[in-house]
């Protein structure tokens, strides 16, 4: 048994004394592009816990039903689901490069905004800082 935990401790040890690998953001330096995309809503509703005593919670709740990134010409056009209700939605984009900007006052991404327009535009920026602006179409 003495045996198996000194294994034990020796291997903990040898993996703590492991070099540490730093992020190579190099892998960022040329890709600004959008590969992903949901939008959504939240929706307050009540929660009951396991002691029996009710809360309100929040959940998101995705309104995209379809999405087509052209990465060609930069544009992405996402396809909300039918009957849903532009002012008080929020997206997010998965992207490859460092940051995405919203640009001509788009919404910001991630927090809850009018979407009533048809068109958007974003920049996707490098580490390298290089960009790529994109144009987000809402159907």
């Amino acid at each position: 048994m003495k045996e198996y935990i000194i294994f034990i401790i020796a291997m903990v040890a040898f993996v703590a004394c492991e070099p540490r690998i730093d992020l190579d953001k190099g892998q960022w330096d040329m890709e600004a592009e959008i590969t992903d995309v949901f939008v959504y809503t939240l929706e307050q509703s009540e929660i009951t816990l396991p002691d029996g005593s009710k809360v309100m919670g929040t959940t998101k709740v995705t309104v995209s039903s379809a999405y087509d990134v052209d990465s060609e010409n930069a544009t992405i056009t996402i396809t909300l689901k039918d009957g849903t209700e532009r002012s008080q939605l929020s997206a997010y984009f998965y992207h490859t490069g460092k940051a995405i900007e919203p640009l001509d006052n788009s919404p910001k991404l991630g927090e809850l905004a009018d979407w009533s327009s048809d068109t958007y535009k974003y920049r996707v920026v490098t580490e390298g800082k290089l960009y790529k602006d994109w144009v987000v179409t809402i159907q």
